[in-house]
Parts: C-alpha cells; structure tokens; sequence
C-alpha cells in the first residue's frame, strides 16, 4: 500500500522498503538532493530534516538525521526539506545566514536551516544558548563557526519577543518570515491522513528473525542500506513512548527518545540535573531520535542514559505482553554488548524509582562537550541524613565492558558519615573495582585515575566537600 506522508507540502505515497534509510529515498527516488550526504553516522548533520508528527493533539517537529531513520517512521507524518523552504524569498533563518557571512562552500548549509528553524518550532521560548546547543550536531569546516553563531543570535533577537506569547506558534513564525505560509494547513493535513491511515496500523510483536528498530542511531550506523532488506518491528508509533508518574515510580516508555525524557517535568524531578545533562548525549537531532531503552540494550560499555539508570536503580519491563518479567538494570549485562533478553522479548518500559531525599549527579569526560562519547561517565544517586549516607548507588562507564554498578563502593560508602576523608577513600576503592582498557580515548591508568577523581567531584558538587578534591 506504501508509505504516505507529507513531503514538504504534497502528499507521497512512496512505495519502498520501510527500511530504506529516509536519506536514499531523498536523494535517489526523489531527487531532492539538497539534503546531503555526508557521514551517515549522524555525526555531520549535513542531512538533516525536519520531521512533524501529531502527538497528544499537537503538531510537534523535530530537527532529525535522515541518514540514520527508516522510511516506515514517516507514515502519517510530515518531513521537511531544504527544498520545502524554497519560496519568492529567503526565510527569516536563511536571511540570518547569508547576511552574517555563514554561508561559505553551502554543503552543511540546508543543515543548518533545518537545525535552527527547528528550535523555533519545538521550544515555548528560544534563548541564544539554546539555539546554539541545537547546532552542535552540524559541522561546518569553511566558517569557523562565529558566523553561525552570529545569525543564530540573529534569528533568536528577531522571535524572542513574541515566540513565547504566542498562541499559535506556527502561524506566528509565518508571520515572522521563518516558516512558509503552507505550514499553516499541516496539522488539519495530517489530522485526515491519520484518520484515514488508523486501521493500518497493527499490533505490536516481534517475529523471528525480524529487527526491532527504535530511534535506529545505532543500527542504522553499524547496518546502513542493509536494512532495506530486513523485516522490522518498528517502535515508533507503536504506543511505546509514553512518560508517566505513577506513585513513586517514573514510568518511560521504550520509544521515549532522550528528547522527551528531557522535555518532561516528572522525569526532572526525578533526575536532577537532567535538563543539563540531556546536552551532553549525543546531538539536537539524534537525542530527538535516540531512545531511553535503545541506550539501554545497546549495551555500550559507556551509554550515558545506561549509566544513569544503573546508578538510579531502574527496573526493566520486558515483554510482550502477559508474558512480561521485570529485570533490575543493574542484572541486565552479562557482558560486552550481551544482555539477558531472550529471543522474541523487548524492553517495553523502564521503571525509574523516586525520592524526595535522593541527590543525583552525573559526569561525563570526552574530547568535546557535544556529539561525543565518553572517556569515562560516572553517575551517583545518593540519600544523606544527619550526614550519614543512608542510600548510594555509583555507576561507571569505560572502565569495564558493561555498563557498571560499583557495588563495592556503594557498599563502602553505605553508613559512613559523609567526610573529606570517606570521600577520597570511596574514590580510592572505585579505582581498585574497575578494569578498564586503553584505547584511543585514554589509557587504562588514565581512566581510572579519572573516575577516582569524578567520585570525588559527585560529592563536591552535591555537598560542597571542595576539601576532598584532590
């Protein structure tokens, strides 16, 4: 029946492979070829789009690399081009660019209007920073950046104003130039299609033999092409990706991307600290894709969502359906990228605890602040009362071939007055726990000198015990 969506302002029914990477169906069947190609990785956001969906009523877009998505994620939704902003004028983004000097050789330049343009469509209220951290998934090797950096600026002074007040965003950033006037027709669009669509849609298992694929970032770069040929279990719109609170439990779904973790005011009261340390996994366009159980099952040694809900103690859902056992994370890894999931079984939900009493504070050291993997990640999730610690989960990541639970740390630290001294002895036990390799991000000295050093920074940055710094 194949694939309809809405590409730029028509409607497609694009009969491929719903495998086929987005990107090869742009360049090859459509022709649009001024989304490039570049890394395919998701690491050069020379191919980004944008891609709206309707979710909860709204129409919500997201900047995303159409390298690492499958062509069956587009049904019912709308992607955006370069060549959907191609009108009688420059668009309030693209204006910014060239009269700030930031359009040099061109090649990352569709990118970057998507990238920009995207911020303004997902944020209430845009800041200069934020409309700078939603660029760092977009390398540039002409400007040296300031001149990208100066039009961001630009674009933000021009909507900040009335961005946040507005009642319809989209009619508004038409108003503004930013969006062309067709944008205005979309969510009724995709409101019929939908309609029409629903009884397409099927439920939820996993064949033998098939892939299951969430936000693809992973498999997409290790498989490429290949998966045209495969038969998928795709989570997206699979009613995966809910985030609810439920008692003393967080409850996110397993296609709940970093992104919506991150957007959602249950998930940062129980995370503290997470706004901020969303920014620094992966980029704008591939948190908007990667999602909380893909960290998971991936089973990269320094997955930085991984790290964290090991440390928080999180409890896997795992299915299908009536046949669904829950998995304590921290008994998830039996070893390098090998998980206990049997075949046919999928992590439905991730079950995160939360308490009033409990700190959290999560480290990450890696080449740059954006788009990189980490040296070593640490995470700490930690109950004091009267100055004892009552409550500790540490985690480390790059210094063992999983995902890591400090077990003789936490057993170390668990009732023991909180000191300088504790501190630096915990520290000195994490060092002795751990085995880590060397490797081009540092050697094994390296590594666990350094997380030794980023167990003393948790308790820095949660207590104030500057004392026990080394």
């Amino acid at each position: 029946m194949g694939i309809e969506f809405l590409l730029n302002e028509r409607l497609v029914q694009a009969l491929v492979p719903e495998g086929m990477p987005v990107l090869d169906y742009l360049r090859d069947i459509e022709e649009l070829r001024g989304t490039k190609q570049g890394c395919r990785e998701g690491d050069c956001g020379a191919c980004t789009v944008l891609w709206g969906r309707l979710r909860g009523g709204h129409l919500e877009y997201r900047p995303v690399t159409s390298c690492l998505m499958p062509m069956g994620d587009l049904e019912g939704s709308h992607l955006v081009t370069i060549e959907g902003f191609t009108d009688q004028r420059l668009t309030l983004v693209q204006e910014a660019l060239v009269e700030e000097g930031a359009v040099q050789c061109g090649f990352c330049t569709p990118g970057l209007v998507m990238s920009l343009t995207g911020v303004l469509l997902e944020k209430s209220s845009v800041s200069k920073r934020s409309a700078h951290v939603a660029l760092a998934g977009n390398l540039c090797r002409c400007t040296g950046y300031s001149a990208i950096k100066r039009a961001a600026d630009r674009v933000v002074l021009a909507v900040e104003p009335g961005l946040g007040s507005a009642l319809d965003k989209i009619e508004f950033l038409v108003g503004k130039g930013a969006l062309p006037s067709y944008f205005g027709s979309i969510k009724a669009r995709l409101e019929a299609l939908n309609e029409k669509g629903a009884p397409r849609r099927k439920a939820l298992t996993v064949p033998e033999g098939a892939v299951v694929v969430a936000g693809g970032t992973d498999v997409y770069v290790q498989r490429g092409a290949e998966m045209e040929a495969e038969s998928l279990v795709r989570l997206f719109g699979a009613g995966l990706d809910e985030i609810k609170l439920e008692e003393n439990i967080l409850r996110v779904g397993a296609a709940a991307t970093v992104w919506d973790l991150a957007k959602n005011a249950d998930a940062r009261d129980t995370i503290e600290g997470l706004a901020d340390d969303a920014e620094l996994i992966c980029s704008h366009q591939v948190r908007s894709r990667a999602t909380v159980a893909g960290n998971i099952v991936n089973a990269s040694p320094i997955g930085d969502l991984a790290v964290m809900l090991v440390a928080l103690d999180a409890t896997l859902v795992v299915g299908p359906g009536d046949a669904s056992r829950r998995i304590p994370i921290r008994q998830f890894y039996k070893g390098y990228k090998d998980v206990v999931l049997r075949p046919g079984e999928l992590v439905a939900s991730i079950e995160i605890p939360r308490s009033a009493a409990r700190r959290f504070h999560f480290e990450k050291i890696c080449k740059r602040e954006h788009l990189d993997i980490a040296s070593v990640n640490t995470a700490c999730a930690v109950v004091v009362e009267e100055g004892v610690v009552k409550e500790v989960g540490l985690s480390a990541g790059g210094v063992a071939p999983t995902p890591l639970y400090l077990r003789k740390t936490s057993d170390f630290l668990r009732g023991r007055t909180l000191d300088a001294q504790t501190v630096r002895q915990a520290a000195a036990v994490a060092e002795g726990e751990v085995s880590p390799i060397s490797d081009v991000r540092g050697s094994a000295a390296y590594k666990r000198r350094l997380l030794g050093n980023l167990v003393i920074a948790h308790f820095v940055e949660l207590f104030g015990l500057e004392e026990a710094a080394p």
